[in-house]
């Protein structure tokens, strides 16, 4: 490559960036980011071929690539996101606004949300949202299928505690009950979120709490790995049973945490036994995914886990599951090492780049997504190596869906026929 067209490259990356930061708010942080990924592919190139974090082991299949051929850069991006949807037990389960947007914008998950939400409100929501994102198959759109988690560790976490669903007591109090009747408790709330169309749950808590002011509390099973290990397996194996996969968090380890990462940023002892524990189990365990903090870790204390290549690094070479970020408007996800929040583009961003396969949010305004998308597929479309990153975390999250449901495309793929050369 010669010298002029170089030039003409950091010239173009200059005025990308530049327009970035003025039209999404992206700072340097991001770059700075990127930059730390790229270093760890040159660190990790061998010629035993490792990967990337995040990557998938085989190269994409013919299939793979077509799928990718057939979405556009937004709808890439939307399979890599949770979209929160509050539910009611009111006549209108979901609201319209809500169900259009899914129904629109085709998102790879949906976390469900609402108090008090009975059995049949759920499995209306659920149903009610695969039908109005099938219906717009009709238009030729690839609709690559929603899977549909929520939040379910036991009292106080548990979103779907209505009429007809289990009410768990507190993990803690569960890890207290013999194997029997703990087998025998999350198999009935197991067989009624699949009923209800819940594919995946975002627990077990598989934090190590030893002190009493952890703002965990009674969401921690107890204080060592020994006690935590058997009740874990037996809440993967009685799920998996039930055909919904378990999601553990949170990595590395929030037990020694004092405030709650919501409203508060705060960073972890060096613990490097607990991070071990943790990588060990989701390699081991058969889990569908990990969730992963906001919790800084020495020697990046002021930057989230969630958002570092270096604390993400120990998972993302693990590629049959699925890494979740916890919700990314808390506070201690938009923390920034001056003290300053960092925007929520900046941040979904950093996500990504650190090995999150799915950004996971709370509930939001329909439009505050519509902005989220926008900034990211600008990024897609200026930034080369966020691109890559994006398609091959799209490709793992293909693989587990496939993995995990038949009828996982509602459109099949079709390649427009070449238009004929007029005589």
């Amino acid at each position: 490559m010669t010298k002029p067209t170089l030039l003409l490259l950091a010239l173009l990356t200059i005025v990308a960036v530049g327009a970035a930061y003025v039209r999404y708010g992206i700072g340097p942080r991001v770059n700075q980011q990127l930059a730390q990924y790229q270093q760890q592919l040159a660190d990790e190139a061998t010629p035993s071929a490792s990967m990337k974090p995040g990557a998938s082991t085989r190269q994409p299949s013919e299939d793979e690539i077509a799928i990718l051929k057939s979405l556009s850069a937004r709808q890439k991006i939307a399979q890599l996101l949770a979209f929160p949807v509050v539910v009611s037990n009111s006549e209108m389960v979901v609201a319209t606004g809500s169900a259009g947007w899914v129904a629109d914008q085709n998102p790879g998950f949906v976390t469900l949300f609402g108090e008090g939400i009975s059995t049949l409100s759920a499995q209306e929501a659920t149903s009610t949202l695969l039908a109005k994102s099938e219906a717009t198959t009709q238009s030729g759109r690839t609709v690559i299928r929603t899977l549909f988690a929520v939040d379910h560790e036991g009292k106080p976490v548990q979103r779907l505690a209505g009429k007809g669903f289990t009410k768990l007591p507190s993990w803690r109090t569960s890890c207290g009950q013999t194997d029997a009747e703990l087998r025998t408790q999350l198999a009935s709330s197991a067989a009624e979120l699949r009923r209800a169309g819940v594919d995946l749950v975002f627990g077990p808590v598989v934090d190590t709490v030893a002190t009493s002011s952890s703002f965990l509390a009674q969401r921690s099973c107890a204080a060592t790995f020994s006690a935590v290990l058997a009740p874990t397996k037996t809440w993967v194996d009685t799920f998996n049973q039930a055909g919904i996969g378990s999601v553990m968090k949170h990595y590395p380890n929030l037990g020694g945490l004092l405030s709650d990462p919501h409203n508060t940023f705060e960073s972890v002892a060096t613990a490097s036994a607990a991070e071990k524990w943790f990588v060990e189990q989701y390699a081991n365990l058969p889990v569908a995914g990990a969730m992963t903090s906001h919790a800084g870790q020495p020697p990046e204390e002021d930057t989230p886990c969630s958002q570092s290549v270096r604390c993400m690094k120990p998972l993302t070479t693990i590629p049959e599951k699925l890494l979740f970020s916890d919700a990314l408007e808390m506070s201690s996800a938009l923390h920034g090492a001056d003290g300053k929040q960092r925007s929520t583009l900046e941040v979904a961003i950093d996500a990504f780049v650190a090995g999150n396969d799915v950004i996971v949010y709370g509930p939001q305004q329909n439009a505050f997504f519509t902005k989220l998308l926008d900034g990211l597929e600008f990024q897609y479309g200026t930034q080369p190596e966020f691109k890559k990153i994006v398609d091959d975390r799209l490709i793992k999250v293909l693989r587990f869906k496939k993995s995990r449901q038949k009828n996982w495309i509602l459109q099949p793929i079709t390649t427009p026929a070449s238009p004929q050369e007029a005589p």
